[in-house]
């Protein structure tokens, strides 16, 4: 193979490539307003989802304990759980009695009977049932809302008990503290550490985050790039133009190489399309379940991942593209580059659920027999700290890239790809 001759075919597959501006902005565009446009659907659908919820009182009364000198209404509770939910976006419906069929409402508060006689006591406890249904996401929300205004009145509640016994007890003010009591056992707030041990930072925090979204974002990359070569080879033979490459004084190698090379920069343009897609969908779908997601950009991850895209993708190529010159239509050559694309999608999409730096020996090894492995184990360790050990597993993803696409373009001859045999 002559790197004179291949870089001649790689130029001349860069000018089809650059003409071709459809594929140029399937695989830039594409990605870059889909998964955006996802994000904002769920994001615009999911404010227009109200939750339905009907709050029984049961008890509507209010009580004194007059040993405590404490008074406590139900009619509170439900004032303040309405105003609560309501400022969430959900539709609240107040009943005194049960009214029979609730299933129209998406959740259902109970205020049992004798709640707030219960709440005063100091021998008994205050119920509340709380029905909501199993297949509706946004009363998730409202649920935790609900949780939220009843955990903060059962510990006003607390605190004013702890000071009314304290009274009782002859305690003098400043002589006890409610918190103490209520609260015996404390746990202080969480420490991060980097890897070397020192407190991590914000962008630290992140990273294992944006880590998995950018090995999940290998998955939308391997695909554009099998295509454009199916295209390059298959297509150009049902075209009829293969044959005047052929004819030319490259040779097989230097063709089938020229293409895998721009099929794989085909390949990272793409990837850092998803990527920034992907980053996008992400806080879109983090506003739409009220929380929040730092878009926090690491240079040198985001560099280290479009290298390993680019070898990710050439390895996926260089296996495929021996089938692919041997198939007769672009139909049964794009099936046979699926099948070799779903090893990949499979192990991309563990890679996101899954540490593989923390895997055990013996399973982590035999998966690094496919190179695959390697793609996300130069992600992961990079996230872990474990730099070396990063440029290690590129250097074997690199090296295994190089061989397979030695084998690859050895076992093709003219005859081969003219007869598709």
């Amino acid at each position: 193979m002559k790197f004179s001759t291949v870089r001649v075919i790689v130029w001349k597959e860069l000018l089809d490539l650059w003409r071709d501006k459809k594929t140029l902005a399937v695989a830039v565009l594409l990605p870059v307003v889909s998964m955006p446009l996802i994000g904002l659907a769920v994001l615009l659908l999911s404010t227009q989802q109200p939750v339905l919820v009907a709050i029984v009182d049961e008890d509507n009364t209010s009580y004194t304990n007059q040993v405590l000198g404490i008074t406590v209404s139900s009619r509170w509770v439900v004032g303040n759980l309405t105003e609560a939910l309501t400022r969430s976006g959900c539709r609240v419906d107040q009943y005194n009695n049960s009214p029979g069929n609730m299933t129209s409402y998406d959740i259902v508060v109970v205020i049992q009977k004798g709640f707030s006689e219960n709440a005063t006591s100091l021998v008994s406890q205050a119920r509340v049932e709380i029905i909501r249904k199993a297949n509706v996401q946004p009363a998730v929300n409202a649920e935790n809302t609900i949780m939220s205004v009843l955990s903060q009145f059962s510990s006003n509640i607390s605190r004013v008990k702890v000071e009314s016994l304290a009274g009782i007890a002859g305690l003098k003010p400043g002589s006890f503290d409610a918190n103490s009591v209520l609260q015996p056992v404390v746990v202080g707030p969480l420490i991060l550490v980097a890897p070397s041990g020192a407190p991590a930072t914000p962008i630290e925090e992140i990273r294992p985050y944006i880590a998995k979204i950018l090995i999940l974002g290998f998955i939308f990359v391997v695909s554009p790039a099998s295509m454009y070569v199916v295209d390059s080879i298959v297509g150009e033979r049902e075209r009829k133009t293969i044959e005047l490459l052929l004819a030319t004084p490259a040779s097989v190698a230097d063709i089938i190489s020229g293409k895998l090379i721009v099929a794989s920069v085909l390949g990272v343009i793409s990837s850092l399309s998803d990527v920034a897609s992907l980053m996008i969908y992400m806080y879109l779908i983090a506003l739409s379940l009220g929380g929040y997601f730092w878009l926090v950009v690491d240079l040198k991850l985001i560099l280290l991942h479009a290298v390993t895209a680019f070898f990710t993708i050439l390895t996926t190529i260089a296996i495929a593209t021996p089938f692919i010159t041997r198939t007769q239509g672009i139909r049964s050559a794009g099936n046979i580059a699926t099948l070799v694309n779903m090893i990949g999608v499979t192990l991309f999409f563990t890679g996101f659920m899954v540490d593989y730096p923390k895997l055990e020996p013996g399973v982590l090894y035999p998966l690094m027999l496919i190179p695959y492995t390697h793609s996300i184990l130069v992600i992961q360790d990079y996230v872990y700290g474990m730099a070396l050990n990063s440029i290690m597993h590129l250097a074997v993803l690199i090296v295994a890239s190089l061989i397979l696409l030695y084998i690859g373009v050895r076992g093709i001859s003219p005859e081969k790809i003219l007869l598709a045999r």
